[in-house]
């Protein structure tokens, strides 16, 4: 791509629209270094509002190219702490949008 086709690919009218994206970029970055997730694909993006306790992250496996918007909410009730893997799966090229939840409550058990 050639410099002036890259210049009007990228709007930069408005310079502190790119701080929150920066900001998910960055989130996203440290939640797929530190959370002891299941396993984590490649291109997270994850909002911080995203509630997502560091206790419950091993029990979620995330595919690549996820996509999880502003104030989702994942959730592993304490109830399936003594089973083992992971209880929510969300696989490749998944979007969750903005004020979801998901819960891995009603999980059926292995084979069914």
């Amino acid at each position: 791509m050639s410099p002036k086709n890259l210049e009007s690919s990228l709007d930069y009218s408005d310079p502190l629209e790119l701080i929150p994206r920066a900001l998910t970029k960055v989130y996203s970055l440290w939640v797929s270094r530190t959370f002891p997730l299941a396993s984590t694909g490649a291109r997270l993006s994850i909002h911080p509002s995203v509630d997502l306790k560091r206790a419950m992250a091993r029990r979620i496996k995330l595919g690549n190219n996820i996509v999880i918007a502003k104030d989702a909410w994942l959730n592993v009730p304490g109830s399936l702490h003594g089973e083992t893997g992971p209880a929510i799966v969300i696989d490749d090229n998944c979007a969750i949008g903005r004020r979801s939840q998901i819960s891995a409550k009603n999980r059926f058990p292995p084979g069914v």
